[in-house]
């Protein structure tokens, strides 16, 4: 895929041109799918309190981690609230989303916390229930705004951007994904920046400005290289060849 778009930029290619867009929405979703992945099976990673998962339609949603559920106010090992909180999780992987949703519920009504809240509306997001998803992702960003944390904030706001993505609410989802890269910058959060930068690509490319899109597109990529220190050289070489081929596209046409 990778090879497919920087051979279009050679006239012998030309023919790629037109495919050129798509194939580094698809590379750059691949990316952020590989860093899930490395973040779910690493355990180094286990102090991570925010981490990318799957959304619909392969955009990247933000989700909590265990690691982060033990790290709130009042969290007590062996509870109701935690066993609930891990089948969620569980189920959640296993890309069982409305069951991780009633999980998720139950963890709640034993304990709400920011964690719970985020993964819950992930799930109801993954599973279509959009106003419901709105409606729990906005409680926990009054919840994150209450006590001031940041990080949290940027990650319900990022996937309320999402949902709002879906739905076409474009200038809605514009200032929840700026808002939110705002905040992920303020925290030194470089995987949340680039998540958003992903996702407020695609809002460009939907609404038709192609040109900012593949600048935002870059800049994502060059985020997920910097927050991917640990891939291979064969990893960073080909993130290198599509912003290559990105920059010296609007060249070539």
């Amino acid at each position: 895929m990778v090879l497919l778009s920087g051979l279009a930029q050679f006239e012998f290619f030309f023919f790629l041109n037109p495919f050129r867009i798509p194939l580094l929405v698809l590379t750059a979703t691949s990316w952020a799918g590989f860093y899930l992945a490395r973040t779910l099976l690493d355990p180094m990673r286990s102090g991570k309190q925010i981490v990318t998962t799957e959304g619909p339609g392969e955009e990247v949603l933000q989700k909590a981690t265990m690691f982060s559920l033990e790290q709130q106010p009042g969290f007590v090992a062996g509870t109701l609230a935690e066993e609930e909180f891990i089948k969620g999780e569980q189920h959640f992987l296993a890309f069982r989303y409305a069951a991780a949703a009633k999980h998720f519920r139950k963890s709640l009504e034993q304990q709400s916390t920011m964690p719970t809240l985020l993964n819950l509306g992930a799930a109801l997001l993954n599973s279509s229930a959009f106003e419901q998803a709105q409606e729990v992702l906005g409680m926990g960003l009054q919840m994150a705004q209450r006590v001031e944390k940041r990080l949290f904030e940027a990650a319900f706001r990022a996937n309320l951007g999402t949902i709002n993505s879906r739905l076409a609410n474009y200038a809605a989802a514009t200032e929840a994904c700026t808002a939110a890269l705002e905040l992920f910058r303020g925290v030194g959060d470089g995987r949340g920046q680039a998540d958003v930068m992903l996702t407020i690509g695609n809002l460009q490319l939907n609404q038709g400005d192609r040109d900012k899109a593949k600048r935002t597109f870059e800049q994502a990529l060059k985020r997920y290289e910097v927050a991917k220190v640990h891939w291979d050289g064969r990893t960073r070489w080909a993130t290198s060849v599509i912003c290559y081929w990105v920059r010296g596209s609007s060249t070539t046409r």
